[in-house]
């Protein structure tokens, strides 16, 4: 369900707006446990109010994508009076799912909002040889091109001097142009970026990579790189919150002393698992309960 953030979002935006005027709490964890009550009394849906609150912190506020079983999200639908979330999706107006960002460019002064809009008026000419010293060609027209029209042309000079060609590695020595002093810069490294990255999409690509996602390795969410393929796991967007999220594999060093009101469960196929942050299973998709005395003391120790 990755792809459908903007439903998601706007699913979870409008349940609490209907909430919100059909209860008298005013409070948004009053208002999300009026989600929890109803969901429960009206359809027999068994959903957190914690879990929810993760669910639209996440998504509505932090506008960040959040893994969402296709069952849960199912369920929500009800509470719009939508048989599914399919069904949801099928009557939200297109002007509400056509919305894209634009850029906020100028250029001399002059706003522009996308990039078709910047580079329509962009032209570059590069010849046989080019004799000019970089650093000072971009320091005389840097109000010009702007950062994107500096990265433009950085990318055609190194494909005009096929800079990657030969070299995954290179050493750039930049002479300053105060005295006879020469500065030699550290190494730069390129490791793993082929020619068409570089060219086609400037020197942003050469930045250092971030893991951004995460996937559930049967006991922790652990971080990857988005573009990572991982058999038979479920790469998501990254949440600092979900991280939390671990599974106590020695159940039996829980005590009432230390676990309650830190722990939480799962009851599935006649097994209990713990763990230590609500949630939601991320194998199942069964919302996590508070562990009472009781289940600590009747499964924990088994």
């Amino acid at each position: 369900m990755k792809k459908f953030i903007t439903e998601k979002k706007l699913l979870l935006e409008k349940i609490f707006e209907k909430a919100s005027t059909e209860t008298t709490e005013k409070s948004f964890s009053g208002i999300t446990k009026y989600i929890e009550r109803t969901l429960w009394d009206d359809y027999k849906i068994q959903l957190s109010h914690k879990t929810f609150e993760t669910y639209y912190k996440t998504i509505v506020e932090k506008e960040k994508d959040y893994n969402i079983k296709s069952i849960i999200l199912d369920e929500l639908s009800k509470f719009l009076s939508y048989e599914d979330f399919k069904e949801f999706c099928q009557n939200l107006p297109e002007d509400l799912l056509d919305k894209k960002s634009d850029i906020k460019i100028e250029i001399n002064g002059e706003p522009k909002n996308s990039l078709s809009d910047k580079f329509s008026n962009v032209i570059i000419n590069i010849t046989n040889s080019p004799v000019f010293n970089l650093p000072e060609f971009i320091s005389k027209h840097s109000n010009s091109f702007g950062l994107i029209g500096i990265l433009l042309v950085t990318g055609f000079l190194f494909k005009k001097n096929d800079f990657f060609n030969n070299y995954k590695e290179a050493e750039i020595n930049d002479k300053s142009a105060v005295g006879n002093t020469q500065v030699n810069s550290k190494p730069i490294r390129f490791a793993n970026i082929s020619e068409n990255e570089i060219t086609n999409k400037g020197m942003a690509e050469v930045l250092p990579r971030k893991k951004e996602c995460m996937y559930w390795n049967g006991e922790f969410y652990e971080e990857v790189f988005c573009d990572e393929l991982i058999a038979g796991k479920e790469i998501i967007a990254l949440n600092k919150e979900t991280e939390l999220l671990r599974k106590i594999t020695r159940p039996d060093t829980l005590t009432i002393e230390n676990a309650l009101g830190k722990v939480w469960y799962v009851k599935s196929n006649r097994r209990v698992e713990f763990f230590t942050y609500h949630g939601i299973h991320p194998e199942n998709g069964k919302t996590l309960r508070e562990a009472t005395a009781y289940m600590i003391e009747k499964y924990a120790k088994k």
